[in-house]
């Protein structure tokens, strides 16, 4: 949170598939992806003291699905119904509605980074020592950092969308300096617990004022919500201006040996308090109130009061050992310094998922388009070899014959009743075959004589097989066995042509 009072960075369910229309079957998978995705951003939103790292991974995951659902979008029918809804942190009666995914992105940077700074205040309330709680400490610090880089990855984006009030660029930078002010005060903590040196925590905390009161002068303050957050970086600015001067107060009068000196900076520091409780009654003045009063918090308390012991063991000191004269200008506070490397959150971009199903769906319409493949040659020789052997087919076989109108059981029973007339046939036709084989030696080939014993052959000794074939549905072959050519009324085709 910016301060005590700010609103918060909210947001609706989002179905993807439902908000859009004509999505290609081959991208649904995407758009479900992308939906997953965001929700799982705005699930992990919810919990306060859920994981950073799990925050910050399902918000990678949702980036990454900028691309791609850019080319989505251009591949549907329409997304007229497709509105990420989000309330506004500098108002929370104000909502805005968008279809723009780069601003619905930079919002949920924006409510991520939001989030961080949250969750680090809620780990610094449950800091009771800072030696049992320094795994506390050092979440507190880490989550101020990613915060920090979050906002700064949101404002490289910042130029592409239009946004509310709170998606700006001035915003985004007020909430940068606070996310690395606020981790360096975590810094600063720790310095003071483990006594380090009063040089090193004045400039630090000089750092820290500085960047509070940069960050105040980037609120637009035309508005009460802007107005109230302003206050409170001025107020943290001058609270850590009077913890610096006390602190360089320290080391002037237990390292440089400059009582007097020492002296002037501890009453400047007196100054910075009590423009700080000046800007607490006005901050309590603006709405939204609060219930907290920043004069009465305990870290205010305990720069008032380690400034009252500074001042007073200086005064002290003076008057009884070093008798300084105290100079008529201020010392300059120490140099600020800065300890603090921000986090950057690292996104991985350009890659259009869509693009590989666009590619292997190009690649299957050449392969229809090219030649016949090796399978499709051989069911071509296949289909040319089937329709050959079925006009052969046609031409030997007589199709009025083929087609039997009685049953199965029926022919069968009919052959069965004939049987011993088909066996006398064929016996008769035995007989006469062998008494006109003679005659067969003596006439020429293809006469007369040749094709009767042709006929009495397939007719009268072959009876019995012709009645078992006709009964099982076997077609009969009417080929010429003896001249291999169709034969008509027991003569040869004449050849056309042949003379």
């Amino acid at each position: 949170m910016a301060h005590p009072a700010c609103g918060k960075k909210l947001t609706e369910r989002l179905n993807f598939g439902k908000a859009i229309d004509g999505i290609p079957k081959d991208l649904e998978q995407f758009v479900h992806d992308t939906t997953r995705k965001r929700e799982g951003v705005v699930e992990s939103l919810k919990n306060i003291d859920g994981s950073s790292e799990t925050v910050v991974n399902t918000l990678k995951e949702y980036l990454a699905m900028n691309t791609t659902m850019k080319s989505i979008l251009q591949k549907v029918r329409s997304y007229s119904r497709l509105r990420f809804k989000w309330s506004n942190m500098m108002d929370d009666d104000e909502k805005t509605a968008t279809n723009d995914i780069d601003e619905d992105m930079v919002s949920m940077m924006f409510a991520a980074g939001l989030w961080h700074m949250e969750h680090a205040h809620w780990l610094n309330k449950n800091i009771t020592s800072e030696d049992e709680d320094e795994n506390k400490m050092k979440q507190s610090l880490n989550s101020l950092k990613t915060a920090a880089g979050i906002i700064e990855t949101a404002k490289a984006w910042e130029g592409l969308i239009k946004g509310g009030k709170d998606i700006n660029a001035s915003v985004l930078n007020a909430l940068c300096q606070q996310s690395i002010a606020e981790a360096q005060s975590v810094t600063i903590r720790r310095a003071i617990s483990k006594n380090h040196k009063a040089s090193l925590i004045s400039e630090l905390c000089h750092d820290v004022s500085q960047k509070f009161t940069k960050a105040a002068g980037e609120v637009d303050a035309s508005h009460h919500e802007g107005q109230k957050w302003s206050v409170y970086l001025k107020f943290q600015g001058e609270a850590y201006m009077a913890l610096a001067r006390c602190y360089q107060g320290v080391h002037l009068l237990e390292t440089e040996e400059k009582c007097g000196e020492a002296i002037v900076v501890l009453n400047e520091g007196f100054l910075h308090i009590n423009q700080a409780a000046h800007l607490a009654k006005e901050y309590d003045k603006i709405k939204p109130k609060t219930k907290l009063h920043l004069e009465e918090s305990q870290p205010f308390e305990k720069i008032k009061k380690l400034l009252n012991e500074k001042k007073a063991k200086s005064e002290r000191e003076n008057g009884m050992i070093y008798h300084a004269r105290l100079p008529e200008e201020c010392p300059l506070p120490l140099d600020p310094k800065c300890v603090i490397h921000v986090t950057a959150l690292e996104l991985s971009f350009g890659e259009d998922l869509t693009r590989t199903v666009t590619e292997s769906t190009d690649a299957a319409k050449s392969e229809d388009k090219g030649g016949p493949s090796e399978g499709d040659a051989d069911d071509t020789r296949s289909s040319k070899k089937s329709q050959e052997h079925s006009e052969t087919k046609n031409y030997d076989d007589d199709s009025d014959d083929d087609e039997y109108t009685a049953c199965a059981c029926q022919r069968w029973l009919f052959v069965t009743i004939f049987m011993p007339v088909f066996l006398l046939l064929s016996i008769v036709g035995f007989i006469l075959v062998v008494s006109l084989m003679p005659f067969r030696l003596c006439c020429p080939k293809g006469g007369a004589y040749t094709n009767v014993l042709t006929f009495l052959f397939e007719v009268f000794l072959m009876a019995p097989c012709l009645a078992c074939k006709w009964a099982s549905g076997k077609r009969r072959s009417h080929g010429n066995s003896a001249s291999g050519k169709p034969r008509y009324g027991g003569t040869d085709e004449v050849e056309l042509g042949s003379k």
